[in-house]
């Protein structure tokens, strides 16, 4: 055990750091670019921490510098994510390389160890640059980061497309986690398609900004990485739970309760009414539950319910959060909502599905 410890920290220090340093290139330019309010050379650095902890979903508590208030940062890109994933896979594929496991349990600890590992580096860097301004929630670190590198490991090994296995727990994983993304897929498309509809309003909204010329790039970053977070957003729409954009707020196909919206380019493809056709979109998870559980056992079909109900509150957690503001301090889908109407959807359809097997039994 030892000696996978040391080579998982070894191998999750240079997956940190294969991450890290095109993000402290970024905020050496920016710095060098816009300057910083204190003018210290450590700044682009701490920076280039911040974001790389950003991308891990770590919260942060921001402090407006002319006192105004504390706003907590939660609703944070799903789309930055990608970034330390593939950090996290080249990592573990190099401790499996070099550690080399024959049997399953050096393999669980190697899972283990990285994970580790790993959540121990972003729990030192969260708590050594956290300032009187942007204060981390350290504490957090270690949890989040441990549980995003295991998963990841974890799904490396057991989880991958392509690979065999016999436990039908992983088949229903695998299943429901392909299904969901398909389902994100036409949310995508849907986003899409509202954006090209509100075009003069991105524009609109685009215009108000003003963010120069790296201001400009920085924002189509931003945007882009928060693609994600509105795609799930749209499958909140469409399949009838709905999203919020502030406090009192909810977009749903029969509801429309918005007052204001902030300057942010991506909103503008938010419906400017209520829009009932696209409940529709409920016939989604249905149709994906009946097609799922088609050939399976009652317990598969249990296990798919169970692992669409994980997944759905997996992802309402990552997309909703608070925005700085107070008045945006619920943002993206509902932490109850969105897995509540996504699983009973599915189980209706596997629902149908054991009726459907029941009569056949019956007439049969």
């Amino acid at each position: 055990m030892k000696r996978v410890l040391q080579v998982c920290f070894q191998q999750s220090l240079r997956s940190a750091t294969l991450f890290g340093l095109p993000l402290a290139f970024l905020a050496l330019i920016g710095w060098a670019t816009a300057g910083s309010a204190t003018g210290q050379t450590s700044d682009p650095i701490k920076a280039a921490v911040w974001l790389w902890l950003a991308a891990h979903h770590i919260p942060f508590n921001v402090t407006s510098q002319s006192g105004a208030g504390t706003g907590l940062l939660t609703y944070l890109p799903i789309g930055a994510m990608l970034f330390p994933f593939l950090a996290i896979r080249v990592g573990f594929r190099r401790s499996i390389e070099k550690i080399q496991p024959t049997q399953n349990h050096v393999l669980r600890q190697v899972i283990f160890g990285f994970a580790f590992a790993y959540a121990v580096i972003a729990t030192i860097a969260a708590a050594v640059t956290s300032s009187s301004s942007i204060r981390i929630h350290w504490y957090l670190a270690f949890p989040i980061v441990f549980t995003l590198s295991w998963l990841i490991s974890f799904f490396m090994t057991e989880l991958e497309p392509g690979k065999i296995t016999s436990f039908f727990w992983k088949k229903t994983m695998r299943t429901s986690l392909v299904g969901i993304l398909i389902i994100w897929g036409v949310g995508a498309i849907v986003l899409s398609v509202s954006i090209l509809l509100h075009l003069s309003v991105v524009n609109q909204l685009t215009t108000v900004i003003q963010p120069g010329i790296f201001g400009g790039f920085a924002l189509l970053i931003i945007q882009i990485l928060y693609i994600p977070n509105a795609a799930f957003a749209a499958v909140g729409y469409i399949i009838g739970a709905g999203f919020h954009i502030g406090n009192g707020s909810l977009i749903h196909p029969l509801i429309h309760q918005l007052s204001e919206i902030p300057a942010i380019p991506l909103l503008g493809a938010l419906p400017a009414n209520v829009f009932p056709i696209a409940a529709l979109g409920a016939l989604l998870p249905i149709f994906f539950g009946f097609w799922a559980s088609k050939s399976g056992s009652s317990k598969y079909k249990i296990s798919l319910i169970g692992s669409v109900a994980l997944l759905s509150t997996i992802i309402s957690i990552l997309a909703s959060g608070a925005l700085l503001n107070r008045n945006l301090s619920n943002v993206g889908l509902s932490l109850w909502q969105f897995p509540l109407v996504m699983t009973g959807e599915f189980a209706i359809g596997v629902g149908i599905t054991h009726l459907i097997e029941k009569r056949k039994k019956i007439n049969g």
